[in-house]
């Protein structure tokens, strides 16, 4: 019997997820409904839910069709749409809550809503040990459906290697879910000799101070973001606080392409960071800790070079494509088990 595999998301229509490392699986069908797909004008109140809700009825329509059905559904909004969607047919949907994670953790009648959606849901991913408890809490549910596992994905594609996107030397910091730009562009301020390079966007520096060794950009195309990555010296990933489940993108993608990262002692990336082993780890909020690590890092080529080989061993061990191929497979075949 044919397994219908649905990915609900909201990213580009042509992604395949994992599809391609499953070729050798002809009896697993594959399909995917995207935000990305609707027609509605850009610039009309409350489009981005209306997508949302529209993509989420179109997996519907997807799962009713043939073979035994297995809805993906990646972030928690998707995942609370594609049940409200389904209805009652959703406590019979096997149903897996991938790249389950909050920036900001919803209140009100949105964490009531929310609660309700997820207690249909079969399993969670999510990429942190403390996340696992925290959500687990936060909307009543058993903490035996939240799976840890590590963000697992291929090294991450830079446009042309020897092409740097950005000349000379300089530091870079990548992303903006639950940044802390102000104390890095303060530590900067302290560091006149060191350029720093922010790809971020325009909200996350707002109202902040931009000193001449700062270089902000913003709407860079992914491959580019990555190249600014893998020709920088080391990476600074600033988080607002200790306990912020944020980060594991820029961290993995680092640890693949072989940088050293400084990042904020976060309960959330602890599982990825090992001070002193393959990187280096500051208090939030602390900008000479910040200032010191930045300076003996770009001081010292062997220590960043003693970290990033560890990085790049932790990432081929723990965060390749291959561990998410595996990772799948054991909740496809769990999920589908329970059905028996």
């Amino acid at each position: 019997m044919s397994v219908h595999i649905v990915n609900l998301s909201e990213l580009e229509p042509s992604w395949c997820w994992l599809k391609t490392s499953f070729s050798h699986r002809p009896e697993l069908v594959w399909d995917h409904a995207s935000t990305q797909s609707s027609r509605l004008p850009l610039g009309i109140p409350k489009r981005a839910a209306m997508a949302r809700a529209g993509a989420a009825l179109r997996t519907r329509k997807l799962l009713a069709g043939c073979g035994q059905p297995l809805l993906v559904s990646h972030g928690p909004r998707m995942t609370m749409f594609a049940v409200i969607a389904l209805g009652k047919h959703a406590t019979e949907t096997p149903h897996l809550a991938f790249s389950f994670n909050f920036t900001n953790l919803p209140t009100g009648l949105m964490r009531f809503t929310m609660g309700r959606a997820f207690a249909q849901v079969n399993e969670f991913t999510v990429f942190s040990n403390v996340e696992r408890k925290l959500y687990a809490d936060y909307f009543d549910l058993p903490v035996e459906r939240f799976m840890m596992r590590y963000w697992a994905v291929r090294p991450p594609h830079v446009g042309t290697p020897s092409v740097p996107r950005i000349a000379g030397n300089y530091i870079c910091a990548l992303g903006s879910q639950a940044r802390d730009y102000r104390v890095l562009i303060e530590s900067m301020k302290l560091l006149p000799m060191l350029r720093l390079v922010v790809v971020t966007n325009p909200e996350s520096v707002a109202g902040l101070e931009i000193p001449s060794n700062v270089q902000i950009l913003s709407r860079v195309p992914l491959p580019e973001a990555m190249n600014i990555l893998a020709h920088s010296r080391l990476v600074v990933l600033p988080l607002r606080d200790s306990v912020v489940p944020c980060g594991h993108v820029t961290i993995v993608s680092a640890m693949h392409l072989g940088k050293t990262c400084i990042v904020t002692d976060s309960e959330g990336i602890s599982d990825y960071v090992q001070t002193g082993v393959n990187g280096r780890t500051v208090s939030a909020r602390d900008v000479p800790a910040l200032v010191a690590a930045i300076d003996e890092l770009c001081a010292s080529e062997a220590l960043r070079t003693t970290y990033a080989n560890a990085a790049r061993i932790f990432a081929t061990e723990h965060c390749s494509e291959s561990n998410a191929v595996l990772d799948f497979q054991g909740s496809m075949d769990r999920l589908l088990h329970s059905l028996e």
